[in-house]
């Protein structure tokens, strides 16, 4: 038997196994050739021969799409998910020049979505699957003799009926039967909710996805999380959020500098509400100085960003003068070639954004491990302008990107002491130049 050489194997293994997953190639090639060939050497050498990968992926998608009206679990493999056009033009948005930062997840939703699974999640819980039981299952599949390229986690719909779904033909009837689906097989003992799985994450990715395409969405509900309000008790002082500021901002050895990079992200968030996706999207050419008159009557300058959140809808976002040109020194080309607001992956943001919550504030990683450390700083802000304009729901959620109900539910109503205070303040003011009688 010849030696496996990978130039003349591999591609034969691809257009052999029709497809360019690696742990399937790697068990197929290991059996063939009798040596150990690992998923990441085959990942190595797709890496070093590129223009192979896509010649082969070109060819697999041309295989798999000999009919159009039908689809197949291979043909949703993620390698090439990506390349339906419909799926290309999602990624690169409006601009339909650089993939938009963060749209990988919101795709893989998608793709999830259509292949009716949630992978991570215990069908018995309705939760994330915990690392132990992940580690025990695996090793009593294996002890059954299966393959560890069909070791399965999570739930998977298309065991109760669920037809795979064309990403180029979802439909807002598609998503009510996954509810149904959902609802009948796995369901919850909570009343509000009809699923043990929360199903909020993936009814928003289908929605935003079906609006971005101008498709009907009017059937998919906006209701939020089952984790929604939890939010309000997950907060820090301004002091805390004065303390990280400065750790990053001493942290940091030039404006190019991760940790300058980061304080000046996390302050527009802070600031403005701004999702990450649209953080780390904004460009320069989006930044401008403007004049506004502020509570003593007195002009002062502000800083208007342009930004493209969710759902691809544009907000002109401010900031302070001050904030304005700590963003404008940290702004330049980004690894495309466009100049950037902020030069810094959502990789890096996190990291760094998570060791300054775990060092000045580790009540809020202790008490929830799972936070979304970026996403955190949105909360914080809704929280603190609450607080700033005495709980003007109206101009908190004009300002974050917010609906005022999106609000109320997060953080709640103001309680029975704000209430004197509004009560005192503006009673008089409604009933000033009206007569009284006691």
């Amino acid at each position: 038997m010849p030696k496996y050489d990978a130039s003349r194997d591999l591609p034969l293994a691809v257009k052999v196994k029709k497809t360019m997953e690696r742990k399937i190639l790697a068990e197929y090639l290991s059996e063939e050739f009798k040596e150990k060939v690992t998923p990441g050497s085959i990942g190595t050498w797709f890496s070093r021969n590129k223009d192979v990968k896509e010649k082969l992926t070109a060819y697999l998608k041309e295989q798999l799409e000999i009919d159009t009206l039908i689809v197949t679990e291979e043909m949703l493999e993620l390698t090439y998910f990506k390349e339906f056009d419909m799926v290309k033009k999602y990624r690169m948005g409006k601009t339909g020049k650089v993939v938009r930062t963060g749209i990988n997840g919101h795709v893989s939703k998608i793709r999830n979505f259509c292949l009716g699974i949630r992978p991570n999640i215990d069908p018995e819980t309705g939760k994330q699957y915990m690392t132990d039981k992940k580690k025990e299952l695996k090793k009593f599949y294996k002890s059954q003799g299966i393959p560890e390229s069909e070791i399965k986690f999570g739930v998977d719909l298309k065991k109760h009926g669920w037809r795979i779904r064309h990403p180029e033909r979802i439909t807002q009837k598609d998503m009510k039967e996954y509810e149904f689906l959902m609802e009948t097989h796995y369901p919850s003992l909570d009343k509000e909710y009809g699923s043990r799985v929360d199903m909020a994450s993936t009814r928003m990715s289908v929605r935003n996805w079906l609006i971005f395409f101008k498709q009907p969405n009017d059937l998919i509900s906006g209701k939020k999380s089952r984790t929604a309000g939890s939010l309000k008790y997950m907060t820090i002082t301004k002091e805390q959020v004065q303390q990280i500021f400065d750790y990053l901002r001493e942290s940091s050895r030039g404006f190019t500098d991760p940790y300058y990079q980061a304080y000046v992200a996390i302050k527009f968030i802070y600031q403005t509400g701004t999702r990450i996706t649209a953080t780390l999207n904004a460009e320069l050419k989006d930044m401008r100085l403007i004049e506004g008159e502020d509570a003593m009557g007195n002009m002062v300058q502000l800083g208007n960003i342009t930004v493209l959140d969710k759902g691809q809808k544009t907000w002109q976002k401010k900031v302070t003068k001050e904030l304005y040109y700590e963003i404008k020194n940290a702004a330049g080309k980004g690894a495309t070639g466009i100049d950037e607001l902020f030069r810094i992956t959502e990789d890096e943001l996190r990291a760094i954004s998570r060791e300054c919550i775990k060092k000045f504030a580790p009540e809020i990683i202790r008490e929830h491990p799972l936070v979304k450390v970026v996403h955190f700083w949105r909360h914080i802000m809704g929280q603190h302008m609450l607080e700033a304009t005495n709980w003007n729901y109206g101009i908190v959620a004009a300002m974050g990107g917010w609906q005022v109900k999106s609000l109320e539910e997060s953080y709640g109503a103001a309680g029975e002491r704000k209430l004197i205070e509004f009560g005192a303040k503006y009673l008089p003011m409604l009933m000033r130049d009206l007569e009284e009688h006691e």
